[in-house]
């Protein structure tokens, strides 16, 4: 996740004001670190550089599906664009 993200993101329960807490950043990049809601208090994992909204991480199918997407945004990140 690109800090330059962080402002156009927000709550998906309460869209309030997401914080960055306890992040590793590598060449620009939030890697490891979690977002944390300023107004409701809720925190979502960044995993692999990809913030994880889709909900609390408790089922091995959520996890599989945020790792799976994790690894394809990483290997394909880069679009090219035709004119």
């Amino acid at each position: 996740m690109k800090l330059e993200a962080l402002p156009y993101l927000c709550c998906p329960e309460c869209r309030g004001d997401l914080t960055l807490a306890d992040d590793t950043t590598r060449d620009g990049e939030v890697t490891k670190g979690s977002l944390r809601c300023a107004a409701c208090d809720r925190a979502w994992p960044v995993v692999e550089g990809v913030p994880d909204f889709v909900g609390d991480g408790g089922t091995e199918d959520v996890v599989q599906t945020t790792s799976g997407f994790a690894r394809n945004w990483n290997a394909y990140n880069e679009i090219i664009m035709s004119q």
